[in-house]
């Protein structure tokens, strides 16, 4: 099936052009930017994409260590990546600790044991051993996606969605290599279609991704597919998706690519996702204040387009090290508190206060959140890039 995920894709690609020009979509919506943009100042995230399309079976077989441009971790030296993406230099796993897996027990502590993510020990993935899940791993990427699980519990979307028994729609925007598809697939019961729609080239990681990790859903690129499926849409046909596929989904999602968009871009998804949902789902999107790097502010244009907004707060999270969180919807999100896990049930706030002090991360990133909160995007620009020339870190 590799071979046959890589062909669609090369067809996508080469198919954009022409499929803009007779549906009459400007450039600016449907084609890479950013560092996406052939010719980006970060071309080795188009390295990493050529090294994957090209089939090379050692490459698809290590499929996680050319995944950098979507979690911003290199699994290759185990660390967060902060300057430009590597190539994997060697395959050797380094042996190094990795403070996420404290810090993603922390955080799973007080969750049900099916809602405790770890990430499927395939295509190369690495981590330590998951003591709830013997075909898993935790690292950094496996918190940050436990993250969203745990915002989704709390808020009760994820036992709203369980409760529907006759099956329910997921729509993603922005997949990445599809991990939190992957997470969200293994925690429902309920028969599900989880939809993702992208860029044809990080496509290519998603489908290749899941197609390991969940070997028993049905993959297709198919538009009309209406049954419990993974479907890969690419950007550029969403409007024809949404066309072919009328009915309201229940769970709406991005994270972390809305402020990387440009405003006609953003203003597109958000009018789409709202009608997406209709009257009867949810969007859950988290994304960082990107307005010190001149990207721009998300919150403001989805009040325009949702009737209804909240801020996520979890109690199971010392504090967000992804962005805000917030759940939006056309209808009062009330019909969610019947789902929501009990109060007794989450850590009360003595426990919080003594988790978060028990890892620097926990203060920092409060710190840090609050502080864009209080200034200006530019000052607060200032003030980070002092802090860095002096040796110290802001979590991100």
């Amino acid at each position: 099936m590799t071979s046959t995920i890589i062909k669609t894709i090369r067809e996508l690609i080469a198919d954009r052009d022409q499929y803009c020009e007779r549906t009459k979509q400007p450039r600016e919506l449907t084609h890479p930017a950013g560092n996406w943009e052939v010719g980006a100042q970060n071309n080795s995230i188009h390295e990493l994409f050529q090294k994957v399309i090209s089939g090379d079976d050692q490459v698809v077989r290590n499929l996680r260590l050319y995944s950098q441009p979507f979690s911003g971790f290199d699994l290759n030296r185990m660390e967060v990546v902060e300057q430009e993406l590597e190539s994997p230099k060697s395959l050797t796993h380094l042996p190094v600790s990795d403070p996420w897996v404290k810090r993603h027990q922390t955080i799973t502590a007080f969750l049900p044991a099916t809602y405790r993510v770890a990430m499927p020990r395939v295509l190369g993935e690495r981590g330590k051993a998951a003591e709830f899940d013997s075909q898993g791993v935790i690292n950094h990427d496996a918190y940050a996606y436990q993250e969203r699980i745990n915002l989704l519990y709390e808020s009760g979307v994820l036992g709203w969605l369980q409760s529907q028994a006759s099956g329910v729609t997921l729509l993603e925007v922005g997949g990445g290599f599809g991990a939190l598809a992957c997470g969200l697939l293994r925690c429902l019961e309920a028969p599900v279609r989880y939809v993702i729609v992208d860029l044809p080239e990080s496509l290519l990681y998603a489908a290749l991704y899941l197609q390991e990790a969940l070997p028993h859903y049905a993959h297709s690129f198919n538009l009309n597919e209406k049954g419990s499926a993974i479907v890969y849409v690419p950007n550029y046909k969403f409007d024809e998706w949404l066309k072919r596929n009328p009915s309201p989904v229940g769970l709406a999602i991005n994270t972390l690519s809305l402020v990387e968009m440009s405003d006609m871009q953003m203003r597109y998804y958000a009018e789409k996702l709202s009608l997406a949902v209709g009257k009867t789902g949810v969007f859950f999107e988290q994304n960082h204040d990107g307005r010190w790097l001149g990207l721009r502010e998300s919150k403001r244009l989805l009040r325009s387009h949702f009737l209804f907004g909240t801020e996520l707060k979890p109690r199971t999270i010392p504090s967000l090290l992804n962005g805000r969180a917030d759940l939006w919807a056309n209808t009062p999100l009330g019909f969610l508190d019947e789902f929501r896990p009990r109060r007794d049930a989450l850590p009360g706030a003595l426990v919080r206060l003594r988790i978060a002090l028990s890892d620097i991360i926990w203060p920092q990133s409060w710190f840090l959140y609050r502080l864009q909160q209080t200034v200006s995007p530019v000052a607060f620009a200032r003030i980070r890039n002092i802090w860095n020339r002096l040796g110290g870190k802001f979590a991100s």
